[in-house]
């Protein structure tokens, strides 16, 4: 199967079972009828769930064209893909929804009201307010593509382990903390796809498709999977600047700027939600809010800041160990923290959840001006000693071993001209190749060879993951070369 077939497959899936549930719930002598909203939302969330599964490995399960357009925006997904991807996704939307028309083909002439009808195949507001529904739907986009990023930042693929799992938790999260004003379609083709079938299909008082509606669930997802990239996209681009200025000031000032610019963002995203959502947001606060995303993204380029200044305190013999036990905990932290998003999202909501983050990134702050320092080279420079006998007291009295090869360019040229560079580069692919193999093919392991179900065999996988992390911080003394190691770590952090 191609990707886009497999993106057809998965989006008609995922309607299929999504406007299922919303059938069962609203259609006469239905035997789920009446289910209420409990019961839409955890079947829209195991349908993302299971979609996800179904064709991430062969397309990454986007299933969603505001996912597709994020991921491209952040240079994790090719824009010559983005077309045939979207254009699969709302076929797959729209031969879903014929589907839902034949299974509940004996129920729909019993059903009167021909809202009902509708909102099976497309997104009714309760209030209609388009221009506040819109804000709505950006905001839960927001939320949805925010969460995708951050579940899938450090794991190979979105279909590895349990990601497409915490994924559907995420999007049942969304449902009931966000989706009470306008249904959530938070995915373009998951409205207009069947809102097209709704036109179309011989369906016995089905009154009209309200197109007048249509724009606020097309055009809030992708608005809102574009505020969701931003972070994400400004985190990595600071990287290359931030990294370089680590070798003229050391790292406290970079980091701690860095830390703050995110407090800012957060601050800001955390009072637009609990202050203005959702009655008094508006259209025009939408470049306000952009730049709020990239703001709190900022604090995904500490983490190349914090490999320079490690590095900088630790003697040769022990740089393997240092940049070890930081990249491994570096590793474990995100994992933990996405099982914990789709909890915090239901327990206290989209305000309570921003809270939460923020009260987190100001105590991290807080401890981190309070005891992080600088290497001893650069102390001494801030107190207005000469580079060179810095240097040498740093050398002398400290022990510091590691200083400053000049500018960001100059190290990458000294790298490259050190061939145990490339040897690890060889290996680093192939080992950490390895790793993104084994992690994306276990759930698979599991339950063809040992019928194991789809969460227990997720679990063991995420065993696997958070295992090599540790083993990542015992093992790291036992290393390669340093120099090596070092220049490789200079060029992954300007990349």
């Amino acid at each position: 199967m191609k990707p886009f077939t497999a993106e057809a497959v998965g989006t008609m899936l995922l309607v299929l079972l999504g406007d299922g549930v919303v059938a069962g719930v609203l259609l006469k002598k239905s035997k789920a009828e009446n289910g209420g909203w409990i019961v839409v939302t955890t079947g829209w969330g195991l349908a993302v769930a299971m979609a996800v599964y179904a064709v991430g490995p062969i397309s990454g399960g986007h299933i969603n064209p505001a996912v597709t357009l994020g991921l491209a925006v952040v240079g994790k997904f090719s824009w010559s893909a983005v077309a045939g991807y979207v254009a699969a996704q709302f076929l797959g939307a729209f031969l879903g929804a014929v589907l839902v028309w034949l299974a509940y083909l004996a129920h729909w002439r019993v059903t009167e009201d021909p809202a009902a009808k509708l909102m099976i195949f497309s997104t009714v507001p309760a209030i209609r307010r388009p221009h506040l529904n819109f804000i709505t739907e950006i905001i839960g986009t927001f939320t949805l593509m925010f969460g995708v990023m951050a579940l899938t930042a450090y794991r190979p693929s979105s279909q590895s382990g349990l990601t497409p799992l915490l994924v559907g938790f995420l999007v049942w999260g969304i449902g009931l903390s966000l989706g009470g004003p306008t249904g959530y379609a938070i995915n373009p083709a998951r409205d207009l796809g069947p809102r097209i079938a709704h036109a179309l299909l011989p369906i016995p008082g089905k009154g009209g498709s309200d197109w007048s509606y249509s724009w606020v669930p097309v055009l809030g997802p992708l608005v809102g999977g574009l505020l969701g990239a931003a972070p994400a996209l400004s985190g990595s681009l600071l990287r290359i600047p931030f990294s370089a200025w680590v070798d003229t000031t050391g790292g406290r000032k970079p980091f701690l700027v860095l830390l703050l610019l995110s407090i800012v963002g957060m601050l800001g995203l955390f009072l637009v939600v609990y202050l203005l959502y959702p009655n008094h947001l508006t259209s025009n606060l939408y470049p306000m809010l952009l730049l709020l995303g990239v703001l709190s993204g900022c604090g995904i380029a500490t983490f190349s800041v914090g490999i320079s200044q490690v590095s900088y305190w630790y003697p040769l013999s022990r740089q393997g160990w240092a940049l070890g036990t930081y990249a491994g905990i570096g590793n474990i932290a995100p994992g933990l923290f996405s099982f914990l998003l789709p909890v915090a999202l239901a327990a206290w909501g989209l305000a309570g959840s921003y809270l939460a983050w923020l009260v987190f990134l100001v105590v991290g702050t807080g401890l981190y001006y309070l005891w992080g320092k600088n290497a001893w080279y650069f102390q001494l420079v801030a107190q207005k000693i000469k580079r060179d006998t810095a240097k040498q007291i740093a050398r002398e009295e400290y022990g510091q071993e590691i200083f400053p090869a000049g500018s960001l360019i100059d190290s990458l040229v000294l790298s490259a001209k050190v061939w145990k560079t490339w040897c690890l580069v060889v290996i680093y692919f192939t080992t950490f190749g390895g790793f993104i193999a084994l992690t994306a093919w276990f759930p698979t392991y599991w339950t063809s060879y040992f019928a194991a179900a789809a969460v227990t065999a997720g679990m063991l996988t995420a065993l696997y993951s958070i295992l090599t992390s540790v083993i990542r911080v015992v093992a790291s003394p036992y290393r390669i070369g340093w120099e090596a190691r070092t220049r490789l770590c200079w060029r992954c952090v300007s990349c």
